[in-house]
């Protein structure tokens, strides 16, 4: 699914798509409380301004869970068994909160690969592997002053 412009995506069951299971571009948008299953690229796929990305379950994808570019917020979200990654953060700021990150595989960041500025936090990271760096969390590009990592459980 594409759509644009301040769209709202809610309680969706997204399974075995031949992309994206859910994709927004150019928008300020609110992706929440969705269910994204074995699709080929990314489970969530957000590119424009602003966005919010919370309540989500994504599992099985054979690209990254979810990508994020825009400045947002990733929060919430049980994001497990990707093939390509877990988390990628690639906005200017933003912030990843609460998420459940597990069992993903990828060549770099293979639980959170976190290239903004701004907090990691209250996640819990564990059993994800990576090919060379950040089986838990890769956090490049960022002003570490605004890296924060407390209470998430890494593993």
């Amino acid at each position: 699914r594409s759509r644009g412009l301040g769209d709202v995506y809610k309680r969706q069951i997204v399974t075995s798509n031949g992309y994206n299971g859910i994709s927004v571009s150019n928008a300020v948008s609110t992706i929440s409380n969705n269910t994204v299953n074995n699709n080929s690229n990314a489970g969530i796929y957000f590119s424009g301004s602003a966005f919010t990305i919370d309540n989500n379950h994504v599992n099985g994808t054979s690209g990254r869970g979810i990508i994020a570019y825009g400045t947002g917020n990733i929060s919430a979200n049980t994001v497990t068994n990707n093939t390509d990654g877990g988390i990628y953060h690639g906005g200017s700021t933003g912030d990843v909160v609460a998420n459940t990150v597990t069992g993903n595989t990828s060549t770099h960041g293979a639980g959170v690969y976190f290239g903004s500025t701004g907090d990691i936090r209250d996640n819990s990271i564990t059993n994800n592997t990576a090919g060379s760096y950040g089986g838990g969390i890769w956090a490049i590009s960022v002003s570490y002053t605004h890296l924060t990592l407390p209470t998430s459980d890494l593993v």
